[in-house]
């Protein structure tokens, strides 16, 4: 759409105007506008606009279960794939547990009306939203007198991204949406933390990383962030790439550790 200086793929199922396929980020194709043709080359778009942010509320029992309010809000690029995730009402319940138990082992559902709500799952233009309430038996684990929890995402860079020792040819980074992930805990009572994630931030020319932790009485807040601008990766620039991968891993292995 040349007036609005919109690319768009009238073939991708599940996708708005604002959410190019990563299939198409990049490629050549041919622009015809008023009698003219010329070859281009279709944009990657901006990394911001592709996100995935969740808040994490956690109300913790001094026998290891929690009780957790999770909201997860997805724009962009990946929002299809949750569209197409949780679109069916049928398998919605069991999709969302199966998910959140991978990374909660044991969760479920909590019982009663208003437990799991969506939007944005048959409205292309809007951001999905997911909200679900439920609870699960082994949040935090036993370590000696104190309680362990995590309270930073489970994704960890190198595996997925630099696995390897050194490469002869160029990384794609196409789809890699920014990652926001907000863990609240509520401490049981008489507990007080005895170790937490530190306070800390990562910049560099692949993208950049932070953690912010906040207590408060009772209370303590660890936010993470996740962003990697970085399109291609050289060959030459892999062991940079390896390094800042390794960084962030590095600083999101540290548990909340809390005791009496």
């Amino acid at each position: 759409m040349p007036s609005l200086n919109w690319i768009l793929d009238g073939t991708a199922e599940g996708s708005g105007s604002h959410e190019l396929p990563v299939m198409d980020r990049g490629a050549l194709a041919l622009h015809i506008w008023d009698g003219k043709a010329q070859i281009v080359r279709i944009p990657f778009g901006d990394p911001k606009n592709d996100q995935v942010r969740r808040d994490i509320g956690v109300q913790l029992d001094a026998d290891c279960a929690a009780i957790l309010d999770v909201h997860a809000v997805v724009q962009g690029s990946v929002a299809p794939e949750w569209r197409h995730r949780y679109e069916a009402e049928a398998t919605r319940s069991e999709r969302v547990v199966a998910d959140l138990g991978r990374e909660f082992p044991g969760f479920s559902l909590l019982s009663g009306h208003g437990v799991l709500t969506t939007e944005g799952l048959d409205d292309i233009e809007r951001d999905v939203v997911v909200n679900a309430k439920g609870r699960a038996p082994n949040f935090a684990r036993r370590e000696n007198e104190l309680l362990s929890l995590a309270v930073t995402p489970e994704i960890r860079l190198t595996p997925i991204y630099a696995s390897l020792s050194e490469r002869s040819h160029d990384i794609r980074l196409l789809n890699v949406p920014g990652r926001q992930d907000a863990f609240s805990v509520k401490l049981p009572g008489g507990y007080r933390v005895v170790a937490a994630p530190q306070t800390t931030s990562v910049v560099s020319t692949f993208g950049s990383f932070s953690i912010r932790t906040e207590m408060t009485s009772g209370k303590i807040s660890v936010t993470t962030y996740i962003n990697l601008t970085a399109r291609r990766v050289k060959p030459s620039e892999y062991l940079a790439f390896r390094k800042f991968c390794a960084d962030v891993d590095r600083a999101l292995e540290p548990r909340l550790q809390i005791g009496r």
